[in-house]
């Protein structure tokens, strides 16, 4: 929610822009890029967003889950539940709702000061039927220095690194904890050794897919 509040608005103005569902873990989230957005932004540089809406959407649904599939190397294990579930979907329907309620114009530019959410229940994704509501209220701001890194030093993070994929794509990122302050190089001995083996198990997952046929 800070990122859509306060980060998002370089993002917004991209044509083709995939909002994922705010209120996921989008490393487990499946339907995580599967909504289209309806989205009103203040008029400033920044362009935050004044309101996002998230609607279903049955080709971005199969993308994602498609995506995501590849992602993980899972083959096409779940191809077919994914087809008949995303034929069952109603087009359009309002998953979520982002609004701000209260601006402020800070150096130039309109921020939000208190903002509403709320995110419907999908019954049709693995643990993600429940509703989800929430305000947030920005209760000081103040200038800051230029981060030094892309990661905050010392906090676990979790990355989705697509430079490493195979040619074939069926490996199209690697994903691993650090705690570094800036991304490694490709030539870590540390993420050379993870890439390998995660190579080898989505060859050996392929093979097994090709003997059940």
């Amino acid at each position: 929610m800070p990122w859509l509040a306060f980060c998002s608005g370089a993002y917004l103005k991209r044509e083709g822009r995939i909002i994922p569902l705010p209120l996921d873990i989008l490393r487990h989230t499946r339907d995580r890029f599967a909504y289209s957005d309806k989205t009103t932004t203040f008029d400033d540089e920044l362009g935050l967003p004044r309101t996002v809406d998230l609607f279903t959407s049955r080709s971005l649904f199969q993308a994602s889950e498609d995506d995501f599939d590849k992602e993980y190397s899972f083959g096409d294990r779940y191809t077919e539940g994914t087809k008949k579930t995303a034929a069952s979907l109603q087009e359009g329907v309002l998953t979520f709702h982002y609004a701000v309620t209260e601006s402020t114009n800070f150096l130039g530019h309109n921020l939000p000061t208190k903002f509403e959410f709320y995110q419907n229940g999908r019954r049709y994704e693995q643990n993600g039927d429940f509703f989800s509501s929430g305000t947030g209220r920005v209760k000081s701001i103040s200038s800051s220095t230029e981060p030094q890194g892309v990661f905050e030093p010392g906090t676990q993070q979790t990355i989705v690194d697509g430079r490493f994929r195979d040619a074939a794509d069926r490996v199209v990122s690697l994903i691993y904890t650090t705690t570094n302050g800036l991304a490694s190089p490709t030539n870590d001995p540390f993420l050379q050794a993870k890439f390998k083996a995660h190579m080898e198990k989505a060859a050996e997952l392929h093979r097994d897919q090709a003997e059940q046929k």
